[in-house]
């Protein structure tokens, strides 16, 4: 069922953001809705099965899925770099900046800026307050007290894999719009990163 509707959703995503009349913001959103699904797919097909095994197996694993989802998209689409189409660097540099701003940051600068502030407000008015993320903390803290007290661990892993997957499309998109270039290589380097934190 994951992977139909991950492919359906992944078709009309792959159409609007080559369509060149569809609007940003609506394949961003398309996107990130795809790639969340890819993300609760992994969890199921990839992590699911390692369960009870040492840390390394994940370590190993993520890499292995890195380096698959890397040589698929080279496979897809080709090794070549692409830059945004100049529809999309439109919309990009029409985006409006704070008068006492101007000159020191673009329209994109500051539409992360403010972006990442309003997503760290959600994510921790989210974690702290809604029974999702109380669910989610209970289970990083304790996963073996939480399934005693009741807690769907299953559940609240799923949930963690789709919005982190989703807000990772987000924050790619924002990345690559600064960097007005795309290759499959492209995030080895902030992957590094992200194995190291």
């Amino acid at each position: 069922l994951v992977a139909v509707l991950g492919g359906a959703i992944g078709a009309i995503a792959g159409y609007m953001l080559i369509g060149k009349n569809s609007p940003l913001p609506i394949a961003v959103l398309a996107a990130t809705v795809f790639i969340a699904l890819t993300g609760i797919a992994v969890e199921y097909l990839v992590y699911r099965p390692l369960e009870g095994t040492s840390r390394l197996t994940y370590l190993v694993a993520a890499i292995g899925l890195s380096l698959t989802l890397q040589g698929l998209m080279q496979l897809l689409f080709g090794t070549e770099r692409r830059t945004f189409p100049a529809s999309v660097d439109t919309q990009l540099s029409a985006l409006p900046v704070p008068h006492i701003l101007h000159g020191y940051f673009s329209g994109l600068d500051t539409l992360i800026v403010v972006f990442t502030l309003a997503i760290t407000a959600v994510a921790a008015w989210f974690a702290k307050h809604s029974t999702a993320g109380i669910c989610i903390r209970a289970t990083a803290d304790d996963p073996i007290l939480a399934a005693r007290l009741g807690i769907d661990v299953r559940m609240a892993k799923v949930q963690v894999f789709a919005a982190g997957s989703a807000l990772a499309a987000v924050c790619a998109f924002f990345f690559v719009a600064r960097q007005r270039v795309l290759e499959p290589t492209l995030g080895y380097s902030q992957g590094v990163l992200a194995f190291a934190a």
